[in-house]
């Protein structure tokens, strides 16, 4: 049976920093305003809660909240909440290494600035040594060899300094492996409610052509009677259903499933 522990992704030597940040990520994906669902955001709070307290393997079944369906939505989200958990890892580790190229390129640059720094030295020292013979004429072609030497050494800086800005700026190119995922659909038939008045009908079957599903109304009586007829994938279902409870306020049911 689920754990507090499994609903965070964690273990009971996660620590305390890695806990917070795992709740951060799942509540926000599980919030009412971001397509989750009340349930769903209090038993994340409350795995939270337990999780700090220490008792994360305690099984979540007692808790008013929980059912199949909220267990199945809180497995999809903490798969997807892994795979950008995963992603981000990976982006983190390319920005090191482009980090560290930066580094090493500075190194190179305090090498080349240092060498030039020993041949202005050079250049004082042969200076010093024609200064009796020619004050003059050594000091203006001294200063102009320094000033020459000074100019190579800032336009190498900022060649250098704009390679390392061009390199900080570049969003990391980062590819992951597709996600592997079930390619097998079957076939599922829903009901999605029962009307009296044909304009009810039509204003619901707007809205779920608007949303790209195929509607279909047979009638029974005096009753219009809505189904949808759809081919996914069964881990998808469950989030189709929430979908045309968000744009309709009803709550479909599944009257009918052929396995392929």
């Amino acid at each position: 049976m689920t754990t507090f522990n499994e609903i965070l992704g964690t273990t009971h030597s996660s620590a305390r920093q890695e806990v917070k940040k795992r709740y951060k990520l799942l509540s926000s994906k599980c919030h009412p305003d971001k397509g989750g669902s009340n349930g769903l955001f209090r038993l994340v709070k409350l795995a939270f809660e337990m999780v700090n307290k220490g008792l994360g393997d305690k099984s979540i079944s007692q808790h008013q909240d929980f059912n199949e369906n909220t267990e199945r939505q809180l497995k999809i989200q903490i798969a997807l909440l892994n795979d950008e958990l995963v992603e981000q890892k990976s982006k983190n580790q390319t920005l090191s290494q482009e980090l560290r190229k930066s580094e090493l390129k500075n190194s190179e640059l305090e090498t080349e600035i240092q060498e030039q720094n020993y041949k202005i030295a050079a250049l004082e020292r042969q200076f010093d040594s024609k200064k009796a013979n020619s004050q003059s004429s050594s000091s203006t072609h001294f200063y102009i060899l320094v000033a020459v030497a000074i100019i190579l050494v800032t336009i190498a800086f900022i060649k250098h300094s704009r390679k390392i800005e061009e390199l900080l700026n570049q969003e990391p190119i980062v590819q992951t492996a597709p996600l592997k995922t079930k390619s097998v659909k079957d076939i599922y038939t829903l009901h999605i409610g029962s009307f009296r008045h044909f304009k009810n009908v039509k204003a619901l079957e707007k809205k779920l052509l608007e949303r790209g599903y195929q509607v279909e109304i047979t009638t029974d009586q005096e009753l219009y009677i809505v189904m949808l007829s759809l081919e996914v994938a069964q881990p998808r279902i469950d989030e189709i259903i929430d979908d045309i409870y968000s744009i309709t306020s009803l709550r479909p049911k599944i009257v009918n499933n052929v396995q392929r």
